[in-house]
């Protein structure tokens, strides 16, 4: 609230305190999330799953998920996998009812539930040819990134769009507001209005290939195996961790790609990546989080990955996982006598675009840690490019890289490791 205030009109200009204050607000946001699912969900638990969109059934109803409230899509998830909803969405032929995971909120769930949630199959900007392949009975959205642009290809393909709150209303979409009071009633109610899209969906073949993903590795994982991951570390088998994380955009070299080459570089150097958000379901999507991704990692990656059965790329979940990614970090730092700007772990938001993007920079920059963005932020003023590039340094050791090559990146990337590994 303190914030909101702030960025009304004549009042606080000082673009110290300012700056300050969205460092502090990187903070709130990555813990307040992350712990706020685990109290209510559980912290997940590394599973195998399958990925790709060969695995959806074009003759079952399939419901999309966007955005980033997983307490508000489980009751759907519930009310689809019920066996009174399940019979009636046979009624029209269908073979049943699957619950398609996009964007942050299916990254998180497909380590939390099974039944008739299929898996993750889309980040941001994969939801609009998800909705156009004709797959796709309904989406239903509770917050971002559930893109404006969906409202016409709903449309030409009898899509129906529904939003369970006011904030995910794009054009088109049927306002079903979600209570406590009233979710489950809500939930068929979503449920039954993708039943009867189905009834009017053209059919398609299966198509697509299916890919297999380990995902949702965790601090207890981390803790479970702490000696072994120090020793890899200290063998310089693997010289350090790279978290690329948060958003994709089609500005920094089109959909997924400075992601992916800069993931494909990083692995090249044996650096470990750690992924969460809509980077995560890229590189998934891709392969990178299975055995396939060894084949672009260098030689003592690929040893140590093989010999744990791990793959070179660790799926965190949802954006705001970054506070997952540092408590990791401060895990490492209490076990080595080190302070988190003294770790060899780098951090980079690469294709960045919503807020949410702006809370993982601004924790990652608490942290002490590199931070590789692109494109530019929108900075304006001699006095803030200088602090956020210069002065940040003596304030929290966070440095600021901005950097569209792939390759550039990941040679600066990997010369700050090594400083840190030889300090």
């Amino acid at each position: 609230m303190d914030a909101i205030v702030k960025t009304s009109t004549n009042l606080n200009a000082n673009v110290i305190y300012m700056l300050m204050h969205t460092l502090k607000l990187g903070l709130v946001m990555g813990y307040t999330a992350l712990r706020m699912n685990d109290v209510m969900f559980g912290v997940p638990q590394i599973r195998e799953v399958k990925t790709g969109v060969g695995s959806i059934n074009p003759n079952c109803v399939n419901i999309m998920t966007t955005g980033h409230q997983t307490a508000l899509q489980i009751v759907v998830i519930e009310a689809a996998c019920s066996d009174e909803m399940q019979r009636i969405a046979r009624d029209p032929d269908a073979e049943g009812i699957n619950v398609v995971g996009a964007t942050c909120v299916g990254q998180d769930l497909q380590s939390r539930i099974n039944g008739c949630f299929i898996g993750q199959y889309a980040n941001n900007f994969g939801t609009e040819p998800l909705v156009a392949s004709g797959l796709i009975d309904a989406v239903v959205s509770e917050f971002n990134c559930t893109f404006p642009g969906l409202t016409q290809i709903a449309r030409h393909e009898g899509v129906k769009l529904i939003a369970t709150d006011d904030v995910a209303l794009i054009k088109d979409a049927k306002l079903v507001s979600w209570s406590p009071e009233r979710a489950r009633d809500v939930a068929k109610e979503v449920v039954l209005m993708a039943v009867e899209a189905f009834k009017s969906r053209k059919r398609v073949e299966r198509f697509g290939s299916v890919k297999k993903a380990k995902v949702r590795f965790s601090e207890r994982f981390v803790a479970e195996n702490m000696e072994r991951i120090v020793e890899i570390l200290a063998e310089g088998k693997v010289k350090g961790i790279a978290a690329v994380v948060s958003c994709s955009n089609l500005v920094s070299g089109g959909h997924d790609v400075l992601i992916v080459d800069l993931t494909k570089e990083l692995l090249k150097k044996d650096i470990l990546v750690w992924t969460a958000g809509c980077t995560a379901y890229a590189l998934q999507g891709l392969g990178f989080m299975s055995e396939e991704g060894l084949e672009y990692s260098c030689e003592g990656l690929r040893d140590v990955c093989s010999e744990l059965g791990l793959p070179p790329v660790w799926d965190f979940g949802i954006c705001m996982c970054i506070a997952r990614i540092a408590t990791i970090a401060e895990m490492f730092a209490e076990r080595l006598g080190l302070d988190l700007p003294d770790l060899s772990i780098v951090a980079s938001a690469p294709q960045w675009l919503e807020e949410q993007a702006l809370g993982d920079g601004a924790f990652a920059l608490d942290c002490g840690f590199l931070l590789h963005v692109y494109p530019d932020p929108f900075t304006s003023g001699s006095r803030v490019v200088n602090r956020i590039t210069e002065e940040l340094p003596r304030l929290t050791g966070g440095r600021l890289l901005i950097e569209k090559d792939a390759v550039k990146t990941a040679e600066i990337m990997e010369r700050h490791i090594l400083k840190r590994r030889g300090s």
